[in-house]
């Protein structure tokens, strides 16, 4: 697949969880239902942290690039807070801060003396662990494991594994939440459409995707807001 075919199915199953959580608000739907939309979803993120580490190996500018996912992260946050009812940070700033781990990483692998860099890592763990953000520690631990796989079948690994640890091993409800293995199931799946990425990039469009998240989510509280009163 190229990068342009993975977007479009990060995009397209980030729109199934996100209209299944405004479905399940405005009109009843069964359990059944909402938990295959929202496994459905859990296919997005890992394609998002896929793709992230893709522009940042990529990329010619990372402060351009950094830059770019700081901005949309910004743009995004009051559609965001208003449609999740929450004051939790979006999923953008948690790969904002994945790519602070990432230059941190890189700048490590050069000297592994530098004190900077060390702080830097540290200070991203911290944030992502006292701040309340999507996916937050766990998102940037899989953007930092995706980045150091060699190959194919170690991103396929890679995601499970990582899917059977949130979801399953050290989720709240753990074994006991009936959509636990569908999820991890559902990751799994995203760590084939990753591991099978061609090495094409397949049609350019940058500043769309970096769009469709906060439109999207505006659209979205406001039929909420239209919907629930």
């Amino acid at each position: 697949m190229t990068a342009f075919a993975i977007k479009l199915v990060a995009v397209c199953t980030m729109l199934v969880d996100h209209t299944a959580r405004l479905l399940g608000e405005v009109q009843p739907i069964t359990p059944q239902t909402y938990n295959l939309l929202h496994g459905i979803g859990r296919i997005a993120f890992p394609l998002y942290a896929f793709l992230a580490v893709l522009g940042w190996k990529n990329t010619h500018n990372a402060k351009r690039y950094f830059l770019r996912m700081t901005t949309a992260a910004f743009i995004a946050q009051i559609p965001f807070t208003a449609f999740m009812q929450s004051l939790k940070l979006n999923v953008i700033v948690t790969l904002s801060f994945s790519l602070l781990m990432l230059a941190a990483y890189d700048k490590i692998k050069k000297d592994r003396r530098d004190k900077k860099a060390w702080a830097a890592v540290g200070g991203v763990l911290l944030v992502t662990l006292l701040i309340p953000m999507d996916f937050g520690l766990w998102g940037v631990a899989l953007v930092f494991l995706l980045y150091i796989c060699k190959s194919p079948v170690q991103i396929l690994c890679t995601i499970g594994i990582w899917a059977f640890c949130k979801y399953a091993l050290f989720s709240g409800a753990g074994w006991q939440n009936p959509a636990a293995l569908q999820w991890v199931l559902y990751c799994v799946a995203a760590g084939a459409l990753a591991a099978s990425y061609s090495g094409k990039q397949g049609y350019r469009c940058k500043w769309l995707f970096y769009a469709v998240y906060p439109v999207h989510l505006a659209i979205l509280a406001l039929l909420r807001f239209w919907l629930v009163q």
